[in-house]
C-alpha cells in the first residue's frame, strides 16, 4: 500500500505552545511574515510544516483538507493568534510572546495547584 503523509497528520502536538516555541526556535529571528495573509502568515507555515495541507486562517480556527480531500476546521489554541497578530511582525518577536504565553500558562497551573492544596 502506498504511503501518504496526509494520513499522520496530527501525530505530533502542534496544539501544544512547545511545538510552537520549538519551531519558532528554528526560524531567523529577523524574517518577517505577513499576517494579513491568510495562507502565509506565521500560523499557516507552522501547520504547512507539520503536514496540513490547504491551509486556511482565521483568528479563532483554521480550514485544511484532510484525507480524501475534504475540508475540516479546527479552533486555535489559546494564545496562538495573540503570538502571530501581535507586532512586530518577525518570527523573533513571535518566539518571545509565545514564551510570554507560556511563562503565563506555567503562572497559571502554579497558582492552581497552590488553591488546591489548601
Amino acid at each position: 500500500m502506498l504511503f501518504n503523509a496526509l494520513w499522520i497528520v496530527g501525530t505530533e502536538d502542534v496544539d501544544r505552545l512547545e511545538t510552537l516555541i520549538s519551531w519558532l526556535e528554528t526560524r531567523a529571528p529577523d524574517t518577517t511574515y505577513d499576517y494579513q495573509s491568510c495562507r502565509d502568515c506565521l500560523l499557516s507555515q507552522y501547520y504547512g510544516d507539520h503536514g496540513y495541507a490547504g491551509i486556511n486562517m482565521a483568528k479563532q480556527y483554521f480550514s485544511y483538507k484532510g484525507f480524501g480531500g475534504f475540508s475540516n476546521a479546527q479552533m486555535l489554541p489559546e494564545h496562538f493568534n495573540w503570538i502571530a497578530e501581535e507586532h512586530p511582525h518577525d518570527y523573533g518577536h513571535a518566539l518571545e510572546r509565545a514564551l510570554i504565553a507560556q511563562s503565563l500558562d506555567i503562572q497559571r497551573a502554579a497558582r492552581r495547584s497552590d488553591v488546591g492544596m489548601e
